[in-house]
């Protein structure tokens, strides 16, 4: 939503191509020619010369960490139904939701070349507008007149910039950022999932050059607008291209985003047992390519309760996973799929549903909610160390306190930190609360594998 205050939504490099380092020119004057004297001799005179001195000063940024954001997205199918958009929206935004992840298919509102079909659009986003949220859509699903596939790349790049120049100015107030399809890294068409998984994956200097047409419009439209290299999947591997980012990458794609669009879900623990193992890999192939300094928004993530799953794994994961993402570099965290529903039309029987179809919180509601809670205005700092072994321990701060979020790996611990006032201790559903006495300059308290949070409120 425009007009809100969005200070920590830019993290500003200042000269990013030369940051690193800064050449000085430095004149001085140096006796390099030797001349005759009154008596015979040879003596030095005194000549301007100029010295070329490269000193490396660090990087530094204008700005603080952005503040850390939670959001959800109810998919392509359930964002458009009236009962979703009239009872679910609000319950989503009471649980601590502050933005929404829209799926626009280009297909289904540009319905022939220069006609178009608004009305089941307008009733979502002017429903969003109005409690308040901050919206990222997804334009995906190119009509059969503009591309091969609908998932993959666009044969008609005009008629393109047409549909953006129609739909960016009609949602420009509400819309925050725009993302360029999602899952583009699909080797091939998905005909279960539709245009809503991408097919990009085999063509990643395509994706690259269309993606500078999707960001010029788009900047071009609404300057203050974000754009999202569209969510990765970076995951099954038979399904998916695990090249495709870094070939978009040298096909000068990182010179069309400002951020990038990632998901993830806890089924490929090998290679990415956490949220964080994840978001590093990316940020590795990022710095490779000179857009390290780029935000990435985790756009879909979320835990299931069944197939082997729990409601209390559900929580801990909202806690820990969404934690460990925010120290990793994220500053935005999107739940997918969080409203219970009939099973998908191709099978998926996945439940990580927040929201009961009657329109009450479920599960791990009440979890995420607290923690939205605890880190409204709050930005990361990173993993805080200064603690026992076997704790995973990390701090935030923000205008009027500082917040540690903590849990054991594996046996009850007691820690300390230090501390000018008391302290408040919640437990991981905000269920409990308690104050921790200061004694000399510290906090005392015992963590176990339920997550905890410590509050320590800013001196007047």
């Amino acid at each position: 939503m425009k007009d809100r205050n969005r200070t920590g939504l830019y993290l500003v490099a200042l000269f990013p191509l030369c940051a690193a380092a800064l050449a000085i020119l430095i004149t001085r004057t140096r006796a390099d020619a030797q001349v005759l004297g009154e008596c015979g001799d040879m003596v030095d005179a005194a000549m301007p010369a100029t010295t070329t001195y490269t000193v490396c000063l660090p990087l530094v940024h204008k700005h603080r960490p952005p503040e850390a954001k939670l959001g959800v997205d109810f998919g392509e199918a359930w964002v458009v139904v009236p009962e979703v958009i009239e009872y679910d929206f609000p319950v989503a935004r009471e649980m601590g939701a502050g933005w929404m992840r829209v799926f626009l298919p280009w297909l289904q509102v540009e319905t022939s070349p220069g006609q178009y079909e608004w009305d089941k659009y307008d009733v979502v986003f002017d429903r969003l507008g109005e409690l308040g949220f901050d919206v990222m859509v997804v334009i995906y699903g190119a009509p059969e007149w503009a591309a091969e596939e609908s998932c993959g790349p666009i044969s008609d790049t005009l008629a393109l910039e047409g549909f953006l120049e129609v739909v960016v100015p009609r949602y420009a107030e509400i819309v925050d950022a725009w993302e360029f399809t999602n899952e583009p890294d699909g080797k091939a068409p998905r005909p279960e999932y539709g245009p809503a998984v991408g097919c990009w994956g085999l063509y990643p200097a395509e994706y690259a050059r269309q993606l500078g047409i999707f960001y010029a419009k788009i900047k071009a439209l609404d300057p203050d607008a974000l754009v999202f290299f569209g969510g990765l999947a970076y995951d099954y591997w038979e399904r998916f291209e695990r090249d495709f980012f870094e070939r978009a990458l040298q096909h000068d794609a990182g010179l069309y985003f400002d951020g990038v669009s990632l998901h993830h879900y806890p089924v490929n623990e090998a290679e990415f047992p956490t949220m964080a193992s994840k978001v590093s890999e990316i940020q590795e192939i990022m710095s490779r390519n000179g857009v390290y300094w780029k935000r990435i928004w985790m756009t879909e993530t979320g835990q299931w309760v069944n197939m082997g799953r729990s409601v209390e794994m559900q929580r801990d994961f909202i806690v820990r996973e969404f934690t460990r993402g925010f120290g990793a570099g994220l500053d935005n965290i999107f739940w997918f799929d969080p409203r219970e529903h009939e099973p998908w039309p191709w099978g998926g029987e996945v439940e990580r549903y927040l929201i009961s179809a009657d329109h009450k919180p479920i599960n791990g509601y009440s979890t995420f909610q607290n923690f939205a809670n605890k880190l409204e205005g709050m930005y990361c700092l990173g993993l805080y160390r200064d603690i026992p072994a076997g704790i995973g321990a990390y701090k935030f701060v923000g205008p009027d306190r500082t917040l540690y979020i903590l849990w054991a790996n594996t046996t009850t611990t007691t820690v300390s930190i230090p501390s000018t006032t008391d302290a408040v201790l919640t437990i991981r559903d905000g269920d409990e609360s308690r104050i921790l006495p200061v004694q000399a300059g510290m906090v005392e308290f015992e963590v176990g594998e339920k997550p905890v949070f410590v509050e320590i409120a800013a001196l007047e």
